[in-house]
């Protein structure tokens, strides 16, 4: 005779726990209740087997021949390898997801998920992300909390996997889980990877959330750490790092942290040793970065960037052209006719493609990326097209922009926007609640109706409208210099001139740090530009920085409006530390528009500068 056959660990409906939502409420009702016990029974030659596996199906199969023998964390694991080994090919995913004993197992570990450890339970959360299977968010918090129970057990590749795995669900955690896991991060002896510190400031940009200072300072010294001690780096752990900065660019943590330069000189140079070439979205996403910092990578490393975007440009799509001129654009790089030719051609055989945000983004950088007259116009009125074509699909953010660029176009003398579209966008503007703009668009909003009489555009905007909008000139003062405007306008006292602080122009278009009155020459208006802010392109091999676009496009206008302007950069004068190199430095800027001042020293200034 033969054996009886056993039960198959596979019998029954696989999905039996999942589609019962009263079952899945009491699992997670106990975890919250923090009935926690982890399984700590040693299974190491289950765990090695697993580990040895060279596809998924040896996971499946193995995992499902031993199903009533593993434990909860033998099946995090099991499940962890699985996704692995299918995680780059997403036919392989899909099919994962349905395979009955994929389904098996998730279901035997989600009867079994207070037993997982923090490591386990991180490695769950990585695969539902990998996988996009994600059987009720509540679960992700509830294992979260479950998490911040054994931290102090956890590595950094635990917390990098599970804050990673919640960026890319767009899930987030709680300030009580992200403070544990810092406080837990800090406290790491183990030894750190570039992969797991990258993983963590992408998470955190990735879901908006500020890095604790401490944290931030660990991360970016761990990463320098390792590009100058490492020869070999994946790119793409390059590209999600400058990826990362640049997404937390508006963090004053990271902007003044003193950690942040030495890091992109590290990254500067791990860039320049690598042995293969980005690929297209790495390379857009590695450049973006510096373009959102303003700083410049080194001119050797820029070089090649440029090269090699110009081999990618058939491979880029919509997005990835729109992120490319933006680029350009605030880092100032210097284009031949012939590649903006070719990245024209790109973008005319994408519109088809283009989303609104990126349809404002690409009009908004061709403002400054000026050419011959005739290339120009055909690029435009592509553009200009396709936004025609999708303008009910149009937010508030781009339209705003969108016709701040006509405007832009228009004033210059670059471009007529059709009067009829003018009037359309303005239309859909006017329906907008003013309470509910940002301060980006009441700007923008302010510069549009004051052009619009201008250039006798067919709008009118209502009062409730006009009325937010006033005190938001465009190309308003930079806010952040008014410690160096104090210095300027003492120095200007000792030059004996007059003048007035935050003044706007007459037509209320502009907002000028300092006007100087010239008697009957009129006025003479003085802009102090910042490093720290969005106006210049930092290049550690140039000694002085490079306008970005945005600011171009506010002088170009300034120029075809007829307003004279000083401009006084601030790393110029932080350079100048004596009261009498400031007003001579003042005074030979001043002398270009006709203003003729000399400084006087007076009884015992020497000794104060001393």
């Amino acid at each position: 005779g033969t054996e009886p056959e056993q039960e198959s660990a596979l019998d029954g409906n696989p999905d039996a726990e999942f589609s019962s939502a009263k079952k899945l409420d009491e699992i997670i009702e106990g975890l919250e209740a923090h009935e926690i016990d982890p399984d700590t029974t040693d299974h190491t030659e289950v765990a090695m087997e697993l580990r040895e596996t060279k596809n998924t199906e040896e996971v499946l199969k193995l995992a499902s021949e031993r199903l009533y023998k593993l434990n909860a964390r033998n099946l995090a694991d099991a499940l962890y390898q699985a996704a692995r080994h299918s995680k780059r090919d997403a036919y392989q995913k899909e099919q994962l997801k349905n395979d009955r004993r994929y389904k098996m197992m998730k279901r035997t570990l989600l009867s079994q998920v207070s037993h997982l450890t923090g490591r386990h339970a991180s490695r769950w959360l990585w695969v539902m992300a990998t996988l996009y299977d994600v059987p009720d968010d509540r679960l992700l918090l509830a294992l979260c909390r479950q998490m911040t129970y054994q931290c102090q057990y956890m590595h950094l590749s635990d917390f990098a996997n599970a804050l990673w795995s919640l960026s890319k669900i767009r899930v987030h955690p709680g300030n009580k889980v992200l403070d544990a896991f810092a406080q837990n991060i800090l406290h790491s002896e183990k030894e750190t990877q570039i992969r797991h510190c990258v993983q963590l400031l992408y998470a955190y940009a990735s879901l908006e959330i500020r890095v604790p200072p401490p944290l931030l300072d660990f991360l970016l010294k761990s990463i320098t750490t390792q590009l100058w001690t490492r020869q070999r780096f994946a790119n793409q752990d390059l590209s999600l790092l400058m990826w990362a900065l640049g997404a937390m660019f508006n963090n004053d943590s990271l902007r003044n942290n003193p950690a942040l330069p030495s890091c992109l000189n590290a990254v500067n140079g791990a860039a320049l040793r690598t042995d293969y070439p980005f690929k297209p979205k790495e390379l857009i996403n590695f450049m973006w970065g510096f373009s959102r910092l303003r700083i410049r990578p080194a001119t050797q490393l820029l070089r090649e960037c440029c090269v090699h975007a110009d081999r990618v440009l058939p491979d880029l799509n919509a997005q990835q052209l729109a992120s490319l001129l933006y680029t350009y654009r605030e880092l100032s790089v210097d284009m031949g006719a012939s590649f903006l030719s070719r990245i024209d051609d790109a973008v005319l055989s994408n519109l088809d493609s283009c989303d609104p945000v990126v349809l404002a983004g690409m009009l908004r950088s061709y403002i400054v990326l000026e050419r011959e007259r005739s290339s120009e116009e055909k690029v435009l009125r592509g553009i200009t097209k396709q936004i025609a074509a999708s303008l009910e699909d149009f937010d508030q953010e781009s339209l705003a922009g969108t016709l701040t660029a006509y405007a832009h176009f228009d004033v210059c003398g670059r471009f007529d926007a059709p009067r009829e579209l003018v009037r359309e966008i303005a239309h859909l503007l006017t329906l907008a609640n003013p309470q509910s703009l940002s301060e980006v668009n009441l700007v923008r909003m302010s510069f549009i109706s004051i052009s619009a009489t201008h250039l006798n555009w067919p709008v009118e905007f209502p009062e409730e409208l006009m009325e937010a909008t006033k005190g938001y000139p465009y190309g308003k003062a930079a806010g952040r210099a008014s410690g160096y405007l104090d210095e300027v306008t003492d120095a200007m006292t000792a030059l004996g001139l007059q003048f007035d602080r935050d003044v706007q122009s007459s037509d209320g278009r502009f907002k000028f740090d300092i006007v100087l009155d010239r008697g009957s020459d009129g006025q003479l208006p003085i802009m102090f530009f910042t490093t720290r802010s969005f106006f210049f392109s930092m290049d550690p091999q140039e000694t002085k920085p490079r306008l970005t676009g945005r600011n171009k496009a506010l002088l170009k206008l300034l120029d075809a409006y007829g307003h004279e302007y000083v401009m006084i950069p601030a790393f110029d004068w932080k350079a100048l530390y004596t009261m009498e190199e400031r007003a001579n430095y003042l005074s030979s800027k001043l002398e270009t528009h006709g203003v003729f001042a000399q400084y006087t020293p007076t009884a015992g200034e020497h000794k104060k500068d001393g």
